[in-house]
C-alpha cells in the first residue's frame, strides 16, 4: 500500500511509519511530506503531492500543542478534500505522549526503573521534554551507545504494546480504529 504522510518533524516520521506498518501488518511504500512545524499551512501542498503520487491513503500527523482549534482545522480540511482518503493522527500535546502512556517500551529501551512513575515527573505535562530527558540520561549512563534520538524513537516504537496504547490513549485509539476500518474496507473491495 502506498501511504502519504504529512508530519511535523524528523522524529515523527520513522516512529509513525513503524507503528502504522505494525497495525496494518505490511511494509508500506511511503510518500513523506515534512511540514517542519505545525502541519496546517502545508496540508494543501501535501494533498497535491499525494494525489500526484497516487497514494492509497494519507496520514496527517498533528501535535495539538495545547491549541484546541487545531483538531477542528485539520478535520475541516480533510472533509473539504475528499479526493484522497485521509486519516488524522492527533497527539495531545505531542507525539511522545504515546510513549509515556504506554510506558513499558520506553522504560525497557531507556533502562528506566520499572517502578518509576512518569505521572510524578515534573516534565509530565511536556511529554517531548520528558522523553528527551530520559534519552539524554541514557547517553550519560551508557557512553558506549552509538544511538541517536531517532534510533531511540524507532526502538521504542517497535516495542510499543499496541493494545496497551489503545487502552491508555484516546487519540491513538481513534486513529487505530479509523485505520482498521480503512484496511477492512480495502480488503472487502479487493475481495469483490
Amino acid at each position: 500500500m502506498k501511504i502519504g504522510i504529512l508530519y511535523e518533524g524528523k522524529l515523527d516520521l520513522p516512529s509513525i511509519k513503524i507503528i502504522v506498518d505494525r497495525i496494518i501488518g505490511l511494509n508500506n511504500d511511503w510518500v513523506p511530506y515534512k511540514a517542519g512545524g505545525p502541519i496546517i499551512t502545508k496540508m494543501g501542498a501535501a494533498v497535491t503531492l499525494f494525489c500526484d503520487k497516487s497514494v492509497d491513503l494519507a496520514v496527517f500527523v498533528s501535535d495539538i500543542d495545547n491549541c484546541v482549534d487545531r483538531r477542528n482545522i485539520v478535520r475541516d480540511f480533510i472533509k473539504l478534500h475528499s479526493e484522497i482518503k485521509t486519516i488524522p493522527i492527533f497527539c495531545d500535546p505531542h507525539f511522545e505522549e504515546w510513549f509515556v502512556v504506554e510506558q513499558n517500551a520506553m522504560k525497557s529501551i531507556l533502562s528506566i526503573d520499572p517502578q518509576y512513575s512518569f505521572n510524578n515527573d515534573p516534565l509530565r505535562n511536556n511529554p517531548k521534554s520528558l522523553v528527551l530527558k530520559f534519552i539524554f540520561e541514557k547517553f550519560k549512563k551508557d557512553k558506549e551507545t552509538q544511538l541517536l534520538e531517532p534510533d531511540f524513537y524507532q526502538k521504542i516504537s517497535e516495542s510499543l504494546d499496541i493494545k496497551v496504547l489503545s487502552k491508555n490513549s484516546s487519540d491513538f485509539r481513534n486513529f487505530k480504529e479509523e485505520l482498521d476500518n480503512f484496511i477492512k474496507n480495502v480488503t472487502i473491495i479487493d475481495a469483490l
